[in-house]
């Protein structure tokens, strides 16, 4: 048994080699055609990073041992159509994909039957569309926009990605309004989809060789998710930045509403379309001459008719060498209308904080940071402190840090506090990295001492040491290489040993 094991990781090794020899190959051959054609330019990325690491529990013995293997190729073809240089209706392609290649994890851990080790929803060789869209601009006039397939947003509601068409249309650079529809990206659903865009607090996957009462919390996530949205942004006044978004999501898989079972032994559940997430955002921004700005933003979740976040922030350089920084942010923390999260009270968190960057010579600069994170009390109707219901946290937070600077050299020095009522945090980093033969090879060494202290549990106060020994080599004409050493030591995790080796190549 075991050495079928090995010969099916071995087997599995060779086909993720063969998949990103081959995506490198159609890569180079769309380079190649590019260049025959001369019609449009077309550039080509790709990485792979393969990490060693070993981490030691409290008795000594390595609680976690992994050999992972990432490769991470991109394309990006611009000017498949027209040029935008001309004034005229333009297409381009982009293209990025990723693999996790994990060879370290033990067949216990894929074993539903095995409930000590079972983790669901783990993959030996997960692979991911990061995106893969075909957009295109200058259309009517030069008032419609266009993007298709899998895509991703970052705008006043988070970052996002969406597998459908987004249109966009901006008359005379006065307003740009876009509307887009088609399907969140979800784990689990059979489109080579991850689950890091969808709202917290749900346990979703795929329960292939999972019985029905076998992990009732890990739900299946096979149906698409449809969702659609839209953004007005304001492009008129130039000093003026001023944005709305709106998003909506709705959920068609079946959940488990009762974690009990019926009277047959049965878990009920449904699977009706409703709503899984539905959000709007505005943000203004204001630009007061060269050297000071200002910005804000508000987000409301429509779904728990609640203010989830603000934030504002304003700053200003009043010499050429100094810049002063002023920002406060709330944030509640929110989760997908399936989650049992919703059925508990949450508390939010504010943070004040100030920071200062001086610029002593061209080579040299100073900076520090100051500010207030406090936690509201756990029930809204208690304003006051009591042994049965506590009133909120407070916690003081500073920092300081140093950069100096040369032609071939770097060094950072920086030290960073959060003391509270909870507890408190220190950590205290120095790196240094110099530039040898002109860039071609880098050495770098970075030192980090942290203290941890938790008033509630004792046993997890610790302190870690670290270090980082690294390297980078990029010979002229060739793929940059990286090495990294990384080993920590702390009272509580005991040792910990991590390698990671890089291959970045760019072409042209």
């Amino acid at each position: 048994m075991q050495l079928q094991a090995r010969r099916a990781r071995v087997a599995q090794r060779l086909r993720a080699l063969s998949f990103c020899a081959a995506g490198f190959g159609m890569a180079v051959a769309c380079l190649s055609t590019a260049q025959m054609a001369q019609a449009y330019d077309a550039k080509v990325d790709g990485q792979a990073y393969l990490q060693l690491y070993s981490v030691q529990g409290l008795y000594g013995a390595p609680t976690l041992s992994r050999q992972r293997l990432t490769y991470n190729l991109g394309l990006e073809v611009v000017n498949l159509a027209g040029s935008a240089w001309n004034n005229e209706p333009w297409v381009t392609a982009r293209f990025r994909i990723r693999m996790d290649s994990d060879y370290g994890i033990s067949p216990a851990e894929q074993d539903p039957n095995n409930s000590d080790y079972f983790v669901p929803g783990l993959k030996t060789a997960p692979f991911d569309v990061l995106y893969a869209y075909v957009e295109g601009g200058g259309w009517f006039h030069n008032t419609t926009g266009f993007r298709a397939g899998r895509q991703s947003f970052f705008d006043e509601l988070g970052w996002w990605s969406l597998d459908g068409v987004r249109v966009a249309f901006s008359p005379g650079h006065l307003f740009e309004l876009a509307a887009y529809t088609g399907f969140e990206q979800r784990g689990g659903v059979p489109l080579m989809s991850t689950g890091r865009y969808e709202a917290g607090g749900v346990f979703r996957g795929n329960r292939e060789g999972l019985g029905a009462n076998q992990w009732p919390s890990y739900l299946q996530s096979t149906s698409l998710a449809p969702a659609a949205g839209a953004s007005l942004v304001l492009l008129a006044i130039p000093r003026l930045h001023a944005r709305f978004d709106y998003r909506r999501v709705w959920q068609r898989d079946q959940v488990v509403t009762s974690p009990f079972l019926d009277a047959n032994g049965n878990l009920a559940t449904t699977s009706l379309s409703r709503v899984s997430t539905e959000r709007a955002g505005l943000g203004l921004g204001c630009d007061f001459g060269s050297s000071t700005a200002a910005d804000g933003a508000a987000v409301y979740d429509v779904y728990r008719s609640k203010l989830v976040e603000h934030r504002a922030a304003v700053q200003t350089r009043p010499l050429e060498r100094l810049k002063l920084s002023l920002s406060y942010q709330y944030r509640l923390p929110t989760y997908d209308a399936d989650s049992i999260f919703n059925w508990f009270g949450a508390v939010g968190s504010t943070l004040v904080r100030a920071r200062t960057d001086l610029d002593l010579r061209s080579d040299l600069n100073l900076g520090a940071t100051a500010g207030i994170r406090w936690y509201g009390a756990p029930f809204a109707t208690q304003s006051a402190s009591t042994s049965q219901s506590p009133g909120g946290q407070r916690d003081g937070i500073g920092g300081v840090d140093a950069t100096w600077h040369s032609a071939h050299s770097t060094l950072r020095i920086a030290q960073t506090a959060e003391i509270g009522e909870a507890g408190d945090r220190w950590v205290g980093d120095a790196q240094l990295a110099h530039r040898i033969s002109y860039g071609h090879l880098e050495p770098s060494v970075l030192l980090s001492l942290a203290r941890w202290r938790d008033r509630l549990r004792a046993d997890f106060n610790s302190t870690v040491f670290s270090y980082v020994l690294a390297c980078r080599f990029s010979p002229t004409g060739a793929p940059q290489f990286g090495i990294d050493w990384e080993h920590s030591v702390s009272d509580v995790g005991q040792q910990r040993f991590r390698v990671v080796g890089t291959v970045d190549l760019r072409w042209p």
